[in-house]
């Protein structure tokens, strides 16, 4: 499967001197249309292909968003599995709301999950509130459960 934003991983190919041949090429081809366009009002947004449209989220933020509904995706399936989506989405934002008024206030400081949490429940609350503080509705996980299934 390809990467939803081919030009950002173009980017980080780069960033990480990875990058291929093809991929210097491409980038020396945006940026020569960057310095060609630039007084036009073209953006370098524009040049990658990474430009928000009215209302639209920003590929970084859609990118989060991707992680965390995995995650939450995840945590129904190893902890909540065989329940309907309405009683694991119950059971996910309860065990988030109780992770947040305990652990999480002194966990957000830490730049690696626990060790102690490895392979546990807690582990995935780690990663999906590291990605996204604000506790979903039951309704949101719901869909982001459902939308799973498809």
């Amino acid at each position: 499967m390809a990467p939803p934003w081919p030009e950002v991983e173009l980017l980080r190919r780069v960033a990480g001197q990875q990058e291929t041949e093809a991929d210097r090429v491409e980038l020396a081809a945006r940026l020569r249309l960057y310095f060609e366009s630039a007084e036009e009002g073209i953006t370098l947004d524009d040049c990658f292909g990474l430009r928000v449209c009215r209302g639209g989220s920003p590929w970084w933020r859609l990118e989060t968003i991707g992680r965390r509904d995995a995650a939450v995706r995840l945590l129904a399936r190893r902890h909540h599995n065989g329940r309907p989506v309405a009683r694991q989405a119950a059971e996910i934002r309860a065990g988030l709301l109780r992770y947040a008024a305990t652990a999480w206030r002194f966990d957000r400081l830490k730049a690696e999950v626990p060790f102690s949490y490895l392979g546990t429940e807690r582990q995935i609350q780690f990663d999906i509130l590291r990605t996204h503080e604000i506790i979903l509705s039951e309704r949101q996980l719901q869909r982001i459960l459902s939308a799973g299934e498809n």
